[in-house]
């Protein structure tokens, strides 16, 4: 899996992907029965990166569907959002999105009903002893940088977030540069104040919680070639870090954007 590139604000398909327009056969009928299961219109950016096996990804979702069904029915995507909130400051100056709110309001609706159930399903793969990368959105952040155009915002995105790939909000999002910056800038500014940090452990310990011990398919992994283990470990080892701050930052994002 090839990882660590930026990408252009109009590409959803980044590096170490199996883009949804490339799919075929039983890859396909995953994501199919993906975005049926998690009830959004895309397909998280983690399993596009774990489709560059299919066989693994196939087996995984045709064994995680019914703990998706479970966690659904618990109502535990709202449960997640409202750890998030809780944990986050209220205060922060209102950001106006003009023309652009109800579509900016989708798409954080969107990526935050399918984040939860996401963040779950990498923990089932992760196993018990997944920890938080403290170099996801953890001040004090790299350097910010000199200039504002949408690939150097990319690149500090891709760089806040640990350098594996940008996070799929924020490739969609910087399709409209002049209400993307604002909203960076200030997620950006709560991360550097530790606040994005506190709300994505809130939330990853509370998924935790949720993940009971005869859920985790953690041998699916073990069973696999060293050199296909070695790219899906690269996968888990950060997407339980990105998803629980994608959850923080798009509850703050929810809440300032008017």
């Amino acid at each position: 899996m090839m990882l660590g590139r930026p990408i252009s604000g109009t590409d959803l398909a980044g590096p170490g992907e199996v883009a949804e327009a490339q799919a075929v056969g039983a890859v396909a009928r995953a994501y199919e029965l993906l975005r049926t299961a998690l009830g959004v219109s895309h397909v998280p950016t983690v399993y596009r990166m774990l489709a560059t096996d299919p066989a693994f990804l196939v087996e995984f979702i045709d064994r995680a569907l019914a703990s998706v069904d479970r966690y659904a029915a618990d109502d535990v995507p709202a449960r997640l959002r409202a750890v998030a909130q809780s944990s986050l400051p209220s205060g922060e100056n209102p950001i106006d999105a003009g023309e652009r709110l109800d579509d900016i309001r989708d798409l954080l609706e969107g990526y935050n009903r399918a984040n939860p159930l996401t963040l779950l399903l990498t923990l089932l793969l992760a196993g018990p002893d997944a920890v938080l990368r403290d170099d996801v959105m953890s001040p004090p952040l790299p350097v910010p940088p000199s200039g504002d155009g949408v690939e150097e915002l990319l690149g500090d995105i891709l760089a806040c977030h640990g350098g594996v790939t940008v996070p799929g909000l924020w490739r969609e999002m910087f399709r409209a540069p002049s209400s993307a910056r604002p909203m960076w800038e200030t997620v950006r500014a709560s991360a550097e104040a530790g606040h994005i940090a506190r709300a994505r452990e809130a939330v990853f310990d509370a998924a935790r919680e949720i993940v009971s011990d005869q859920d985790y398919l953690t041998g699916l992994v073990e069973d696999q070639s060293p050199q296909d283990r070695a790219g899906i470990d690269r996968v888990l080892t950060w997407f339980p870090s990105v998803i629980s701050t994608m959850i923080a930052e798009i509850e703050l994002m929810k809440a300032i954007v008017a």
